[in-house]
């Protein structure tokens, strides 16, 4: 028979090197029971893609993880296709029990294949990025920050509208914790996606053989046992001042011997 303890082991989806380890408060499907984990962090091993890690998000976005850091609570994911850019896209999700460092406003532009050889737009080309995923022989996508909400990016729209492109649309993307901090571009098309998460708090052994959360000390009741302490503070109440009172008539009555003696 397998305890509950075996059962929520570290483990792996595959035997590579780069394989994230599985640990609380992820949970592998198939392979662990749910008190190992919690809702949300449901791990799945794709066998058909040599075992990859899969977190899916919302029921219906699936991501292959790259890495899990549990110290500092960050996940890594990544499209299965290389093309994560298409998946912020167009992909409407919701991303919680996960949260985003921080989401800045993307602007996709569909425009000329002869855009990227464009010399008022290669003085920008470090703030461009080319998306090849999402482009095709007779267009081609390109993204930077949406000069709606960055305002410094308004002479790259500029560019780029007087080379022939057409905006799509503009898309709230999550960035990377540098990102964020450091006010760095963001190089979705290449890059993973960050995200973070709030730790769960780990269930206790009992906890987990019962799936019920155990009451608090101070949730545990005993009629008899709180009879006996009311008793015992309506007693302290009735008691302490005589004890008081008591106390400090001792108090004087030692004074005045002690100045009967010196006398």
């Amino acid at each position: 028979m397998i305890t509950c303890q075996d059962n929520c082991s570290i483990i792996k989806c595959g035997d590579a090197w780069d394989e994230p380890q599985i640990d609380f408060p992820f949970v592998v499907n198939d392979r662990q029971g749910g008190e190992c984990g919690y809702p949300g962090f449901n791990i799945t091993c794709n066998v058909f893609r040599k075992s990859k890690t899969v977190l899916e998000i919302s029921r219906s976005e699936e991501f292959l993880v790259r890495k899990i850091d549990y110290f500092y609570r960050e996940i890594r994911l990544y499209d299965q296709d290389n093309c994560l850019a298409r998946r912020l896209r167009y992909s409407k999700f919701d991303l919680s029990p996960f949260k985003a460092y921080g989401r800045w406003v993307y602007a996709f532009f569909y425009c000329p294949p002869s855009i990227i050889s464009d010399p008022s737009v290669v003085a920008y080309s470090s703030v461009i990025l080319n998306v090849p995923c999402l482009s095709s022989p007779t267009a081609t996508v390109v993204v930077t920050l949406s000069s709606a909400y960055y305002k410094s990016y308004q002479n790259v729209s500029d560019a780029l509208f007087n080379g022939g492109c057409q905006v799509d649309a503009s898309v709230y993307i999550p960035i990377s914790s540098k990102a964020s901090s450091t006010g760095s571009f963001y190089d979705f098309t290449t890059d993973d996606l960050y995200l973070t998460w709030v730790q769960p708090v780990k269930p206790s052994p009992r906890e987990a053989e019962t799936n019920v959360p155990l009451p608090k000390e101070d949730e545990t009741k005993d009629p008899e046992v709180d009879e006996k302490r009311i008793n015992w503070k309506k007693l302290a109440t009735i008691i302490a001042p005589s004890l008081g009172g008591i106390v400090a008539i001792a108090t004087i009555v030692c004074v005045i011997c002690r100045r009967k003696q010196r006398r």
